[in-house]
């Protein structure tokens, strides 16, 4: 992760942020810094950064999508930049890994289940893999399908 003389986060896709690599308190990183942390991760697992697309949209609930899920980051198969459009079909058709990423373990099993097998439930690709991030834990998920049932493993 490399950090700017202000403490400042970059990230390897949208270059310098507005926030910091630690907490308010000083002791522990932002989650924004693991967030990064998986996407050098990714990156170095020779993953293209043009294929990173932020905080997408996977499903829009509500009145105007007002209560949207979203994830921390997906990669594509393709440059984000040659989506048609940003719905989030047109992202899950090319997703390859969607990823939540929290800046700590205590609701691990809470998120895992309430926010990345969901996630995958969404996938349109029966090869699009969830990852969980946090301080501890790096886990991943995909689908297996076993007579004509769909599991989340």
């Amino acid at each position: 992760m490399k950090v700017a003389s202000n403490q400042q986060l970059v990230c390897p896709v949208r270059g310098l942020l507005n926030t910091t690599k630690m907490s308010k308190d000083g002791l522990t990183p932002t989650e924004e810094s693991y967030r990064i942390e998986a996407i050098n991760y990714l990156i170095g697992k020779g993953y293209p950064k043009e294929n990173f697309w932020i905080e997408p949209i996977l499903n829009e609930f509500g009145n105007d999508g007002r209560n949207s899920f979203r994830s921390d980051f997906a990669v594509l198969d393709i440059d984000v930049r040659l989506l048609t459009s940003h719905t989030p079909d047109d992202i899950l058709n090319h997703a390859l890994v969607i990823c939540e990423v929290k800046r700590d373990n205590r609701k691990s099993e809470f998120v895992k289940n309430t926010q990345v097998k969901p996630m995958l439930n969404f996938a349109k690709l029966l090869t699009t893999v969830g990852l969980y991030w946090d301080n501890v834990e790096k886990r991943v998920f995909w689908i297996e399908i076993e007579d004509n049932k769909k599991e989340i493993k």
